[in-house]
């Protein structure tokens, strides 16, 4: 869904910028500044903003990096929520400082209801562990595993995370390996571990974020 409307505001933003280049938003320079917070309540919404980013990441990866720290500052607000419904409101990449910035809103009447609420066990952990418990699998459900490996990774893969703790959250083992990967081109490391279709690129036994070889493309997960 995320990469849908990122895709479409590309598109505009591409078209807006054939005739000529805009002048960056007001807020975007306040945020970057520290002049205004990064949460504003206004009538019936709550808008979240953020700026992140930089010259090593592409537009593409810039900008989805900063929806990313939104929604960590969501989770944060809501932990128990497994679903929080938001709007993205705004989002542009400044040329000059190679960065992007984002606002999103949600409704501050917003609640978590009992079906949101999040179980003990993660689903795609509990999933997993159920499949890894049959003796035989069909072709589909080692495909199965291979996906929910992934999107467990893309979930607990956030920058700072010790090995101890990744292994820990995730159920994944890591076996580091050395060589010249995405990881080396986006975080200066050369060493990674394979977690179904991801790679974690790892510094000093710390993650420094993740890379999918089959899209190209290297993220960021970070609380701050």
């Amino acid at each position: 869904m995320i990469r849908i409307v990122l895709s479409l505001l590309f598109l505009a933003s591409c078209a807006h910028e054939s005739t000529h280049r805009s002048e960056a938003p007001d807020w975007t320079k306040s945020v970057r500044n520290g002049d205004e917070g990064l949460k504003v309540q206004h009538g019936s919404k709550i808008f979240y903003r953020r700026v992140a980013g930089s010259a090593e990441f592409s537009k593409q990866t810039s900008c989805e990096l900063v929806v990313f720290k939104v929604e960590e500052d969501l989770k944060k607000e809501f932990p128990s929520a497994t679903q929080i419904p938001y709007t993205v409101e705004s989002l542009y990449y400044d040329d000059f400082h190679q960065d992007c910035a984002v606002t999103i809103s949600i409704n501050n009447h917003f609640e978590r209801s009992p079906a949101a609420v999040s179980s003990e066990i993660p689903q795609e952990l509990e999933r997993l562990e159920a499949l890894k418990s049959k003796e035989y699998l069909s072709d589909d459900e080692v495909a199965e595993i291979l996906s929910l490996r992934t999107e467990i990774v893309k979930k607990y893969a956030m920058t700072g995370l010790s090995i101890e703790e990744f292994q820990k959250f995730s159920h994944e083992k890591v076996s580091k390996i050395e060589s010249n990967t995405l990881c080396s081109k986006s975080f200066k490391t050369h060493t990674f571990s394979i977690h179904g279709a991801a790679e974690i690129c790892w510094l000093n036994d710390h993650i420094q974020g993740y890379c999918t070889p089959k899209s190209n493309q290297c993220w960021m997960r970070s609380p701050f």
